[in-house]
């Protein structure tokens, strides 16, 4: 959650972002940096090409 609470403080001026999550698996493994560097870059490219 702390990418999402950046994101909102950063695009809280202009934006609303809702996280929704939707999911059946219990657990799943993933690469922590990698899920968080694309975390980033799809909300930074989210606020930055809103129209």
């Amino acid at each position: 959650m702390e990418i999402w609470d950046n994101f909102q403080h950063i695009a809280g001026k202009t934006h609303v972002i809702d996280f929704v999550y939707k999911a059946d698996a219990n657990e799943v493994m993933l690469d922590q940096h990698l899920v968080h560097d694309i975390l980033v870059n799809l909300l930074s490219n989210a606020v930055k090409y809103r129209r």
